[in-house]
């Protein structure tokens, strides 16, 4: 099998401590226990928001979506692209007042909510939109059977058609399988 393709590297806006500090703060105000803790939140949560951010990573490949965090407990998620049921934006008062959007990413038979939120992410919506035609057509989610659309021909047919729209000129030839004319999803 070969070796997966990195599409693009997510960055994130470093606007989210404060976020996370706000809302850590606004946790700790409203709790009875959390009043407690709210001097040492005040003092190391710099610290702690800092180095919880330097441990996000979100990678988008050509097959799949893997995304890391955590300090103290490390979670590493892979999302092939194929499982993906929805990417969703969320964004409060809060967020819209530091210009932060969350992508949440849904998969099939992941229960109730997301499975992965992602808040902070630089360019959420355009990230999102690198994602969408890897599981969509047309913007209508694909509802079919589609591990043919793992198939190296389709990827270099999408990676081709993505280079003729950023150029003013553009020749492909292929030669495909006859499930290029037989399968649903290419209808």
């Amino acid at each position: 099998m070969a070796p997966e393709t990195v599409l693009a590297e997510a960055t994130f806006n470093r606007k989210v401590r404060t976020y996370w500090l706000l809302s850590g703060t606004i946790v700790c105000v409203v709790t009875v226990v959390g009043i407690v803790f709210l001097p040492v939140w005040l003092l190391f949560g710099h610290l702690l928001t800092e180095r919880y951010l330097n441990h996000m990573s979100c990678v988008l490949t050509d097959r799949s979506l893997k995304v890391s965090r955590g300090m103290f407990v490390r979670q590493e998620k892979t999302v092939p692209l194929d499982k993906i049921t929805d990417l969703g934006m969320v964004e409060g008062p809060i967020m819209r007042h530091y210009d932060l959007q969350a992508l949440s990413i849904e998969t099939a038979g992941g229960g109730q909510g997301a499975l992965i939120q992602l808040v902070g992410i630089d360019g959420a919506r355009e990230f999102r939109d690198l994602v969408e035609p890897y599981y969509s057509i047309d913007g209508q989610r694909i509802k079919e059977r589609k591990t043919w659309l793992q198939d190296d021909y389709v990827k270099f047919f999408r990676w081709a058609q993505e280079r003729i729209k950023h150029s003013t000129l553009g020749v492909v030839a292929l030669v495909t399988p006859h499930g290029f004319l037989d399968n649903a999803t290419f209808r």
